[in-house]
């Protein structure tokens, strides 16, 4: 039965809340869509759970807030829009938290 319990749990917990290697979790890493930047995949600490239509994008979107900098003396951060679609094709990886 206790089997059973942990498998919904751990069902309910999402990966940037799972400790890796630490004090690393998973984040989605996106672009930072700055100029020379090109190719530059950023860690989101945030994305939006929600999806707003994008006028200039004409689909709908997902606000992500990408770490620019960790400091000191405080984190930079930028907010982007990433076209929900395509979200999950980005790929995962840990970042120190």
């Amino acid at each position: 039965m206790s089997d059973i319990k942990i498998e919904i749990a751990e069902a309910f917990v999402k990966p940037s809340d799972k400790p890796v290697l630490g004090d690393r979790r998973m984040v989605r890493y996106l672009p930072a869509g700055l100029p020379g930047t090109k190719g530059m995949m950023l860690p989101c600490i945030w994305l939006s759970p929600y999806e707003v239509y994008d006028s200039d994008l004409k689909e709908m979107v997902k606000i992500g807030i990408l770490l620019l900098e960790k400091g000191p003396p405080k984190p930079e951060i930028i907010a982007v829009r990433i076209p929900s679609r395509a979200i999950e094709k980005f790929p995962t990886g840990p970042i120190e938290w």
